[in-house]
């Protein structure tokens, strides 16, 4: 997602307009920390890094979970956001980003590309074990009534997103190893957390 793209500047404009999110968007983040935290319980992680980290609502978090959490989003705006609050982040491109993490977390990212597939590769080059990807759900009936009641209570740039099916970034996951291990629904279904894990290589038949 290079600078000078259409969906690197409209996600600049969205951080730049600055508004608070609705009630309903408070709600859904805090759940969405808890479900994380659940997930996590038990699993031994020493980095992380939050791919589209924004203004940082699940860096905070990920970074008490794990004591060592970076964000990473091509908005200048929101790493600014991001370090002002005092967390560690970085601007810089998930296709072009060189290290590597226990842990790659990344909320509401790659619905937005047409073409997702070198994206969700991309977040699972970044992982070493863990991947969690929290995402909406386009086949729940509810979700649309939620997108349409969110532009009328908060309007302004939205970043359009293209109505993927889970099941396809499930089996992408799988074709880069990273298979679903666990996964919570909020709001009846019309948004998942869904993490997977690294399979080790089959070992080479003599």
């Amino acid at each position: 997602m290079q600078p000078g793209t259409r969906v690197h500047d409209e996600w600049e404009k969205h951080w730049k307009q600055g508004s608070r999110p609705t009630p309903l968007g408070a709600y859904i983040i805090r759940v969405k920390h808890r479900h994380i935290r659940r997930l996590l319980e038990g699993r031994q992680i020493s980095s992380c890094i939050d791919v589209g980290c924004g203004r940082g609502v699940f860096l905070s978090a990920l970074s008490q979970i794990t004591g060592n959490a970076v964000g990473l989003d091509v908005s200048p705006t929101a790493v600014a956001a991001c370090r002002a609050r005092g967390l560690h982040a970085t601007e810089g491109d998930l296709l072009e980003h060189p290290l590597t993490y226990d842990l790659v977390f990344s909320d509401g990212l790659i619905e937005h590309f047409e073409d997702f597939r070198p994206y969700l590769a991309g977040l699972c080059r970044l992982s070493r074990r863990y991947l969690i990807i929290a995402q909406t759900n386009h086949a729940s009936p509810l979700l649309q009534m939620l997108f349409l009641l969110e532009r009328r209570l908060k309007p302004g740039v939205n970043v359009p997103e293209y109505p993927h099916r889970l099941s396809a970034f499930i089996d992408e996951c799988a074709a880069h190893s990273f298979l679903l291990v666990g996964q919570t629904s909020i709001l009846l279904g019309a948004l998942k957390v869904l993490l997977f894990e690294k399979t080790p290589p089959c070992p080479m038949s003599s």
